[in-house]
């Protein structure tokens, strides 16, 4: 137990704060910005990938992967994924990513954005 009732109510407000999601924590304003970032990538999904279905989506993210370089992000993906006869469409606009990804997974399905926006 905490003895000191300045503390309680310090623990208890800070709580209270974490569950409201304050926009001064600078935590909480970086998981909106990463669920934001994710919303708008589905809403762009919907309107351009529209044969993926939401649940069959995947979204990687930088900002969710210590920033990570996006072909890394594509091949560590593309090797932990289960392969098993379906379909694998990865999306990018990097053509160099797009190739050394081609090349090292015939059964990889790649599409360059902003043809699908064409």
């Amino acid at each position: 137990t905490i003895n000191n009732e300045n503390t309680v109510k310090v623990i208890i407000q800070n709580l209270i704060n974490k569950i409201w999601f304050r926009t001064d924590d600078i935590f909480t304003i970086e998981e909106a910005q990463k669920q934001l970032g994710r919303e708008e990538k589905n809403i762009w999904l919907d309107k351009y990938v529209e044969f993926i279905k939401p649940e069959n989506r995947y979204i990687i993210s930088r900002e969710e992967n210590n920033f990570l370089p996006s072909k890394k992000l594509k091949k560590n993906f593309i090797k932990k994924i289960a392969r098993d006869d379906s379909v694998i469409v990865i999306i990018d606009d990097d053509p160099a990513i797009i190739d050394e990804i081609r090349k090292a997974n015939d059964d990889v399905y790649l599409l360059k954005d902003t043809a699908l926006v064409k």
